[in-house]
């Protein structure tokens, strides 16, 4: 103790060497502990890019799949959490796309083929329209041509063949014009018994 001081001091000679050990041995530990810490993150971002990383690149490249009409690609579901779940999303949204492009596709093909038949009906009609214009004509002039024959002349039974045909192609083109304007041929009642019978 000095005099007149309520402290005491005390002093320790002590080399530098010997006074820096425990630093030393500090140091060692710090270093076990950083490089400890370095392979941890590593180890630790190979698990992520793993379990996370991974399946959001695949779940991107699906996604980029059905944006380009690509509908048979399929994400891989590798777990069950819930990048699985999105991964399951996006396939049955994929299928569900595909199932739909598939039906637009065949209901685009029923009305080309409806557009087809209609052009058809038309064409038909028109020109069964004007065949019949002809056929008046031609049984228009077969029944004047029958009133001038006797009834016993030979040529009236080939002009009465002629007048059978023309009927013919008068039915024909009543059927066709039907066809054409989608109409009822011939109306009528039948026994249903009898025709299955």
């Amino acid at each position: 103790r000095l005099p007149g001081s309520t402290r005491a001091v005390a002093v320790l000679e002590t080399s530098l060497t010997q006074a820096l050990a425990p630093i030393k041995g500090l140091r060692a530990t710090l270093a076990a502990v950083f490089v400890g810490s370095f392979l941890l993150c590593v180890v630790g971002s190979v698990v992520v890019a793993r379990t996370v990383i991974g399946p959001v690149r695949a779940l991107v490249s699906g996604v980029g799949a059905v944006a380009s009409g690509d509908y048979t690609h399929r994400v891989p579901v590798v777990s069950t959490d819930e990048l699985a779940q999105l991964a399951t999303a996006v396939n049955h949204m994929t299928a569900t796309i595909a199932e739909r492009e598939e039906a637009l596709r065949q209901s685009e093909e029923r009305l080309r083929h409806a557009q087809k038949m209609e052009a058809v009906g038309r064409l038909a009609g028109g020109v069964a329209h004007d065949f019949n214009n002809l056929l008046t004509v031609m049984l228009g002039r077969i029944d004047l041509v029958l009133g001038e024959l006797p009834e016993g002349e030979p040529l009236r039974g080939e002009v009465m063949l002629v007048q059978g045909a023309a009927e013919r192609a008068a039915t024909l083109t009543r059927q066709l014009l039907a066809f054409g304007r989608k109409q009822l041929l011939q109306t009528r009642l039948i026994d249903i018994n009898q025709v299955v019978g």
